[in-house]
């Protein structure tokens, strides 16, 4: 994996969409694919472990903007935490599977 950030090429990098985001239902599930990444991948075991998250100040600065799109800072926390349980669980399947 390491090897792969310095080659590039189609065959070594995945293609990527662009995709304008046009409400806040799609914004909020970006900001929660950005922070959940290094958790999906195993670098960390949540976003607040990541020290170059958003997820930090995200919540703190800008109250109203999350408001807007979680409806409070209670559910912004929420919808992180269901993702993680469902990586957790996602991880236990694929071990039964594949070990």
């Amino acid at each position: 994996m390491i090897l792969t950030m310095f080659l590039k090429g189609k065959s070594v990098s995945k293609p990527f969409k662009k995709k304008a985001i046009s409400d806040r239902e799609y914004l909020a599930a970006c900001i929660l694919y950005i922070h959940l990444n290094p958790v999906k991948h195993g670098f960390r075991k949540h976003p607040k472990d990541w020290e170059w998250s958003s997820y930090h100040s995200l919540h703190l600065k800008r109250l109203n903007f999350i408001d807007s799109l979680f409806t409070n800072q209670e559910k912004y926390f929420q919808a992180h935490e269901e993702k993680i349980r469902y990586y957790d669980d996602y991880d236990k399947l694929e071990s039964y599977f594949l070990d």
